[in-house]
């Protein structure tokens, strides 16, 4: 599922997936892939920190688990935050 909302002068991006969620994700790459190293989350959290330096804007990157009624684990949110421009 993929969102949009402004809240205020931001704009939320958020993406959610029902899959095994972060933790079972890791354990699964390790057992396949031991040598494997995803820098993805890395790479964005770097990109973003650099933007909000030059800028000054308040940018914010969220990645969780989603949990269901139960505790347990249903899939993972990420949400991006982004201010808007006039």
């Amino acid at each position: 599922q993929i969102d949009f909302k402004k809240e205020g002068n931001m704009i939320v991006l958020a993406v959610e997936d029902n899959g095994v969620g972060l933790q079972q994700s890791q354990t699964l790459r390790s057992e396949i892939k031991k040598e494997y190293k995803s820098l993805a989350t890395q790479i964005t959290q770097e990109r973003l920190s650099l933007l909000r330096q030059k800028y000054q804007l308040p940018l914010d990157f969220v990645v969780q688990e989603l949990k269901n009624q139960l505790n347990e684990v249903a899939g993972t949110q990420v949400k991006v935050t982004l201010p808007m421009q006039n």
